[in-house]
């Protein structure tokens, strides 16, 4: 079970094996947090780095090119503020178009990573957990891989997946780098030989929802549990087969009581997470505490096994006939990973209480309004919007359009407006394309994060996040950003250190130059070794000193900022970057 302090726990799930560098990133989730979305570069960083802001700045800016993180459409959260370092992110995120109907659910991390001689390794994490802030329980199967010689057929599910989403799952379709690189991955997980959690084997993955592609879970046992927090009479025709003689669920009262009666008489018990089920927030001097089931997990048992499945997957026929899902599934003995185990004061038993069901209850009317927003807000997501920018004298403008209409249900209504720009929505009308210009931005003012808010006629109104595709993207934008983090000497230099260490899982060349750095303090006057710390950059990391040109000239150009270089810094970069230049076409 995990708390949900996903820093902690993702970032250290994803960091990369000793003398392993990150060489690509495949993130799944239902809903997704941009704040969150932030946090897996992290995990590239010295594990000392942690809370350092710098570390994250630098972080961004080497890994997210090697990011890529796929969404429901419709289903990113508003920021409450925009933080400019999600200017980064904008290549990374991808909506996927679900069809009528069904919803992309499914929740993995997969990295590659490649050490210093070019030899590859995987982890993939399968959880119930969205890339969000939400405060509730979860479960996660965390698996180490390497490359094998042979194609493992385990692998097909996992492979399928990959297609879809590097095909044409997106709203947008990836961009061509990308596109390419989801499909390496792709081929390179044929070959994956993953290892088991201790006292678990038989790995299988079971993908739903992927066209051309058919799971075949085996649910068949002599007795079932079914950890879920949402249900559906249908759902148990898939987890619980046959007679339904034994059989124990773990849920939500409001789902359970959604249930008809006749499907309760199949429950040998049913449980409900405590009321005082919650943890503090390790983070945080305020009550948050964690709390709400969002595990999902099913338990086969028979003859002395038990067959594990934990996944995205609820109990619903929508799960396991529609959405597209995940579940990994694992075989171990029944005394250790059965169904008292599970339920036991060693597993969940000191959280849950009995619960008993009457059934019948009628869906919620806020939650089938909410449904229904959300259905609105998934269309509009789904279609793709451009942002270009046109220059206006010191400023910028945004022309946001769309190329086919905006469709609304009757009696709707909805407004967009830039992240960035909070208090200057437009409306959208049906039927007709989007076409507006958000006037007078500021360089670091332009991203193509889109706040869209739905109302429906009864005056609830739900909202999501649109990435748009930027156009015309002034090529000094990003630098600017970089530069305005960026506020004494010192945050220079540690900053070029951390990316050195950063894009090569911690080399000599960057860890040897941040501890100068911090050894030297805020003396003023020129940093002693920051020549020979650069020309051994040159030799393992030529790409990375070339990308960081662009901000060090934005430093150099900018009268306000120019002090923040060293003294004999720029002559020094000049030369540096041009070595760095010609080693990088070499290398190419």
């Amino acid at each position: 079970m995990l708390a949900p302090d996903e820093r902690a726990t993702l970032v250290d799930q994803l960091r990369p094996p000793a003398d392993s560098r990150l060489d690509h990133l495949v993130g799944t989730t239902f809903t997704l947090d941009l704040q969150s979305a932030l946090v897996p570069a992290l995990a590239f960083a010295s594990p000392s780095h942690a809370t350092d802001p710098l570390a994250m700045l630098a972080s961004i800016r080497i890994c997210a090119n090697a990011i890529d993180i796929f969404h429901q459409a419709g289903h990113i959260r508003v920021p409450e503020r925009t933080n400019a370092l999600m200017a980064f992110l904008e290549p990374a995120v991808h909506a996927v178009r679900s069809r009528p109907g069904t919803l992309f659910h499914p929740k993995i991390w997969l990295a590659k990573y490649v050490d210093d001689e070019d030899v590859v390794s995987f982890r993939l994490l399968v959880q119930s957990r969205n890339l969000t802030r939400d405060n509730s329980w979860d479960m996660v199967v965390a698996l180490d891989g390497v490359m094998g010689s042979t194609r493992n057929k385990t692998n097909k599910p996992l492979r399928a997946l990959l297609q879809y989403l590097a095909d044409d799952a997106t709203a947008s379709p990836l961009e061509p780098t990308r596109r390419r690189r989801m499909q390496t991955l792709a081929d390179d997980i044929r070959y994956a030989e993953w290892t088991a959690p201790e006292g678990l084997s038989d790995i299988e993955f079971h993908v739903f929802g992927v066209q051309g592609h058919r799971p075949a879970p085996n649910f068949e046992g002599t007795r079932h549990l079914a950890i879920s927090p949402f249900l559906g009479d249908d759902g148990f025709d898939t987890v619980i087969p046959g007679d339904r003689v034994i059989a124990d669920v773990v849920s939500r009262a409001e789902s359970l009581e959604q249930l008809r009666p006749e499907t309760l008489k199949w429950f040998s018990a049913s449980y409900v997470l405590n009321s005082d089920a919650g943890i503090p927030d390790p983070e945080s001097d305020s009550a948050n505490v964690l709390g709400g089931l969002h595990a999902k997990a099913y338990i086969v048992e028979y003859n002395h096994w038990a067959r594990l499945f934990i996944g995205s997957a609820n109990a619903t026929a929508a799960a396991f006939n529609r959405n597209v899902e995940i579940l990994v599934e694992m075989v171990g003995a029944k005394k250790k990973f059965g169904i008292d185990a599970m339920l036991g004061n060693s597993g969940l038993g000191s959280i849950i209480s009995p619960y008993e069901a009457t059934g019948g209850a009628e869906p919620d009317e806020t939650d089938v309004i909410r449904r229904e927003l959300d259905k609105a807000l998934q269309a509009i997501a789904s279609t793709p919007f451009t942002a270009t920018v046109q220059p206006a004298g010191e400023f910028f403008d945004l022309l946001i359009e769309t190329d086919v209409p905006i469709q609304l249900p009757d009696g709707y209504s909805a407004t967009i407006e830039l992240t960035t720009r909070p208090g200057f929505a437009v409306a959208m009308t049906s039927d007709d394309p989007v076409d507006f210009i958000s006037p007078g931005l500021k360089l670091v003012d332009i991203m193509p994060f889109l706040a869209v808010r739905v109302t429906e006629p009864g005056g609830s109104t739900g909202s999501t996040v649109v990435v748009a595709n930027l156009i015309n993207d002034p090529d000094e934008r990003l630098d600017e950003i970089l530069a305005s983090q960026l506020n004494k000497p010192e945050d220079v230099l540690r900053f070029i250190a951390l990316m050195l260490s950063i894009s090569n899982g911690g080399d000599s060349a960057g860890g040897a130059f941040d501890q100068m750095i911090r050894d030297h303090g805020s003396q003023s006057g020129p940093l002693p070794g920051i020549l020979e710390s650069l020309l051994l950059a040159l030799a393992t990391a030529p790409t990375v000193l070339t990308d960081m040109d662009g901000f060090i000239r934005r430093l150099h150009r900018d009268d306000a900022r120019r002090d923040l270089l060293p003294p004999g810094f720029s002559e020094l970069w000049t030369d540096i970057h041009s070595a760095a230049t010609v080693l990088d076409r070499r290398n190419a």
